[in-house]
């Protein structure tokens, strides 16, 4: 099975269904968010929310590229891609084609505490993505420890894909556009969710330094949750990565992302651009 990267996109249908939710998750515009992207792998059925850093490189979460590979890197040829310069990623402005893709070698599903502290992957693309798309931009990555407050404002910015394995039929995957979801985010607690309080109690420093929990309401169904993009921004900086949520019907609960701060060291190390090692913005 291929994911349909050509289906009619049938924007009525869908602002229909952003209208049961449109108070916590709301249609965003790509020219504001212009480092989104999505990459697809075909044959492995894998997709994934991602951030452009630099002209030819793009964080994503370490827990959906790992689906197609656990480490080392991959050469995908043509049979994987980026889709960007705009909202509708099953109807994409522009496909750069990836070279490689490559999950953090300490990252490790099977093991929680790498699971919560290496949860990134980058990916290479062929061509440069500005020459493609004249909006494009680079977001900035957070490169400190963020200590928030209860209360603190945080957007989730994405088409949610992540939360999409291979289980999946191409009938069911989303085809919204481009979504922004703002919540409350913590840095020291997580509502709702048994599993950070267990990987907690195991390493306690790592967990809360690594992981920000964003506040959702009870899961009822897909129809009606919001769209929580894979994205975690803070003041148009990139500051985390999705891992992982809870689904219940009552009581509070929250979506987990990993932090990029401690991570950025590895980034600039193999997210090297032909002229300039440093290509990428890290906010000092």
């Amino acid at each position: 099975m291929k994911f349909n990267t050509t289906s009619p996109y049938t924007r009525a249908n869908e602002e229909t269904k952003h209208d049961i939710y449109a108070q916590e998750s709301k249609v965003a515009s790509w020219s504001d968010y212009p480092f989104v992207a999505v990459y697809i792998n075909e044959p492995f059925q894998v997709l994934c929310d991602a951030a452009a850093i630099s002209q030819h490189w793009l964080v994503t979460a370490g827990s959906c590229l790992s689906r197609q590979h656990r480490t080392g890197f991959t050469s995908d040829g043509r049979s994987a891609y980026v889709t960007y310069c705009g909202a509708a990623w099953r109807q994409p402005e522009r496909i750069a084609y990836v070279k490689y893709t490559l999950v953090h070698p300490k990252y490790n599903p099977r093991v929680r505490s790498r699971q919560f502290v290496y949860n990134i992957g980058l990916i290479q693309v062929v061509g440069s993505l500005m020459s493609a798309c004249p909006g494009w931009a680079p977001i900035t990555l957070m490169s400190h420890h963020f200590t928030s407050l209860d209360g603190s404002t945080a957007s989730a910015v994405g088409w949610g894909l992540d939360r999409y394995a291979a289980k999946y039929p191409d009938a069911e995957i989303p085809t919204h556009p481009l979504m922004v979801y703002k919540g409350s985010i913590h840095s020291d607690h997580c509502p709702g969710n048994v599993g950070y309080y267990e990987a907690k109690k195991v390493e306690t420093l790592n967990v809360i330094k690594n992981v920000y929990c964003l506040s959702l309401p009870p899961y009822k169904k897909e129809e009606t949750d919001p769209v929580h993009g894979s994205l975690l921004l803070i003041g148009g900086k990139l500051i985390a990565l999705y891992l992982q949520e809870e689904r219940r019907g009552w009581g509070e609960q929250s979506a987990q992302y990993t932090a990029v701060w401690q991570l950025i060291p590895w980034v600039l190390e193999v997210a090297r651009e032909p002229e300039d090692i440093d290509a990428f913005t890290a906010d000092i």
